[in-house]
């Protein structure tokens, strides 16, 4: 490698070409003085160092090439031997001895996170929420070095090539990588907020964020005022938790009495939801923050400029299936009910799809006119992409894919939560 820095310990000013846009928003969370796990970066520089040595310039440049020619069953030919490529080939020398000396910062029982920072992510319309690959609760040398060279690849994903593509926008500028090694909160709960600088929408589950960020959970969900005012109060049913073992997420069962209680106590939201309005009133726009809860303290994990939380619009009631609001919109369309992946190719672009949770990994193949859930909330990585592409989201609907059966007509209310049987 050139004389250019392996690691640098996360701080302000940082910039996004640097480190990413998953770090360098981080670094202007430290600037701003919120609480924010120690942290280091593996700087962009290196990746392209790395392409560069092994010999895969030329077949990163055919991606491009092929991308901005239309022509995406090339491109993720070209990908996938790029991704088998960094995977396979060991990390350069001095890049590990670097990532020791940080394994070995961690305290007794400590375990780190290995977050994928892209520069093309975390921008207006343009989150890539949940495409990139992050690893939780690695602990040794090994379980780090695997996950870099994993967090490198996903620039290279097939799913975030659909997303690129899907973007249409200027394909003339490659993205780059960056890497955060970043200690892990172990978080009691956590999740995300919603704020403009007079109201904030705080969402929260037990244990680690991607119970929320995943879909797979129906979160507690408060709106309350800068003032510090409750204003209202959804209770979900949290019955799994997520952990993080090695790099891999476990979930785990709660019982029933755990499930139906909230997640924090009305001083720890009003404690996030002013971490979300500082940021807010700072960057002088709605932004979404993740966060986590640990002993007490409220950590900023990460934020993204977006919608405003939307205002409160009650649905018409009788006869038809409620849920939460969480893209607005409306459709009317054929129902299609998604089991899994491979199901989306029956869901034409007039169609509605009733799902179980809408992973993030869902959004680049949809092209259905709504999509409505029977988990998660409005802060889901899904949730953040809908309302980039404007598509009509309605999440938690109990029940959704029993109630609804294929080939029945509904019309969607995105902005009321509303599905009504039309047909």
């Amino acid at each position: 490698m050139d004389g250019s820095p392996i690691l640098l310990g996360l701080r302000g000013g940082l910039t996004r070409e640097q480190v990413g846009g998953k770090a360098a928003s981080l670094a202007r969370l430290v600037e701003l003085g919120l609480p924010v796990p120690r942290a280091w970066v593996v700087p962009t520089e290196q990746l392209d160092a790395h392409v560069q040595a092994l010999g895969l310039a030329p077949i990163a440049q055919a991606v491009e090439q092929h991308l901005r020619a239309g022509d995406r069953r090339a491109a993720e030919a070209a990908a996938r031997h790029l991704r088998t490529a960094v995977q396979a080939a060991a990390l350069p020398e001095a890049l590990e001895d670097a990532l020791r000396v940080v394994v070995e910062t961690l305290p007794a029982s400590g375990r780190l996170a290995v977050r994928s920072s892209a520069t093309v992510e975390a921008t207006r319309g343009a989150s890539f929420a949940g495409q990139f690959e992050t690893y939780l609760g690695v602990a040794t040398l090994d379980e780090v070095s695997t996950a870099l060279r994993a967090g490198w690849a996903s620039l290279w994903a097939p799913g975030v090539l659909r997303y690129r593509a899907a973007l249409q926008r200027d394909l003339s500028v490659a993205p780059r990588m960056a890497v955060l090694v970043q200690w892990l909160v172990s978080a009691e709960a956590a999740g995300a907020c919603r704020a403009n600088t007079a109201v904030a929408d705080v969402e929260a589950v037990w244990g680690l964020g991607v119970g929320l960020t995943s879909g797979m959970v129906d979160p507690d969900a408060f709106r309350v005022t800068r003032e510090g005012s409750l204003i209202s109060t959804r209770l979900g049913i949290k019955a799994m938790r997520a952990e993080a073992v090695s790099g891999n997420t476990v979930w785990q069962g709660a019982s029933e009495a755990v499930a139906a209680a909230p997640c924090l106590a009305p001083a720890a939201v009003c404690a996030v939801a002013g971490l979300a309005f500082q940021v807010s009133k700072a960057e002088g726009t709605p932004v979404e923050l993740e966060w986590a809860l640990a002993d007490g303290t409220a950590w900023a994990l990460q934020w993204r400029p977006s919608p405003p939380p939307a205002p409160v619009v009650e649905g018409n009631g009788e006869g038809d299936l409620q849920g939460v609001p969480a893209s607005p919109g409306l459709a009317t369309g054929r129902v299609v009910v998604v089991r899994d992946v491979p199901d989306l190719v029956r869901a034409g672009p007039g169609d509605v799809i009733a799902v179980r949770y809408f992973a993030p990994q869902l959004a680049p193949r949809f092209r259905g006119a709504a999509i409505v859930t029977e988990a998660g909330g409005t802060c889901s990585h899904g949730s953040v992409i809908a309302r980039e592409r404007g598509i009509p989201l309605v999440v938690s609907v109990p029940g959704a894919t029993r109630r609804l059966r294929t080939g029945m007509i509904v019309r969607v209310d995105g902005a009321t939560g509303t599905v009504s049987i039309v047909g």
